[in-house]
C-alpha cells in the first residue's frame, strides 16, 4: 500500500507542478477524488485492525499480569510488534491522505478557477 500511495502521490504532484496548459484539470480532479475515496476506505479498515491489535495488546498485558508464563509473554511480544507496525502504517496513510486533501483543493481551484476562491 505504501508503494501504491507513493507512486500515485508522485504522479499527481508532478502533473500539478508542471502546470501544463493542456492538462484536463476536471478529469484529474475526478480521478484524484476516486483515489482519495479508495484511501479513505483503506484508512477505515486499517483503523479497525489497529484498534483490534490495541485491544489484544491490552488483553496480553492483563493476561501476563494475572497469569504469567512464557506463552503470554510471547503473545505480548508478537502483539506489540504487530501493533507498532500497524500504527506506523496508519500514520503514513493518514498523513498522506491529509496531504492529498490539500492537493485536491489545489486541483479543484485549477479545474474551476472562476467558482473557487
Amino acid at each position: 500500500m505504501r508503494a501504491y500511495m507513493s507512486e500515485r502521490d508522485k504522479y499527481i504532484r508532478r502533473i500539478v507542478s508542471e502546470n501544463c496548459p493542456a492538462t484536463d484539470w476536471k478529469a484529474l480532479a475526478a480521478y484524484f477524488q476516486v483515489l482519495i475515496r479508495y484511501m479513505e476506505h483503506e484508512r477505515l479498515i486499517h483503523l479497525l485492525v489497529t484498534l483490534s491489535f490495541a485491544f489484544f495488546f491490552l488483553a496480553s498485558i492483563f493476561i501476563m499480569r494475572f497469569f504469567g508464563g512464557l506463552f503470554p509473554f510471547i503473545f505480548f511480544i508478537i502483539i506489540t510488534v504487530m501493533l507498532t507496525a500497524y500504527v506506523r502504517h496508519y500514520f503514513f496513510m493518514e498523513n498522506t491522505v491529509q496531504g492529498w486533501y490539500r492537493l485536491a483543493d489545489e486541483i479543484d481551484r485549477r479545474a474551476e478557477p472562476l467558482r473557487r476562491p
